[in-house]
């Protein structure tokens, strides 16, 4: 080989181990800004909790409320609902 060929190879091979140190140096400065960023130290102050009030309850409310899903939830209304279905197996009604 040339020595025109080795000094330019060599060259080449020291600015690639100093590209490859610039880089690193580089991405582990990008990485601690980005850590700073992504994760900053956050100091909230701690809150007491609340007291929860209990509501009063309408027992009858709760009652007729529970009396009308029954009502619809009954195997009589199901029935009505379902009758004279042809599609998914419901034939008329059953007696």
């Amino acid at each position: 080989m040339k020595k025109t060929n080795i000094y330019i190879l060599a060259f080449l091979a020291i600015a690639c181990v100093a590209l490859a140190i610039f880089v690193v140096m580089w991405t582990r400065k990008i990485d601690k800004i980005m850590e700073g960023e992504i994760n900053p130290v956050v100091v909230e102050p701690v809150e007491e909790p609340e007291q929860v009030q209990e509501i009063p309850v309408n027992n009858d409310a709760v009652d007729a409320l529970q009396e009308s899903f029954d009502s619809l939830l009954s195997w009589e209304s199901i029935e009505d609902l379902y009758e004279w279905q042809t599609g998914f197996g419901f034939i008329g009604s059953v007696e």
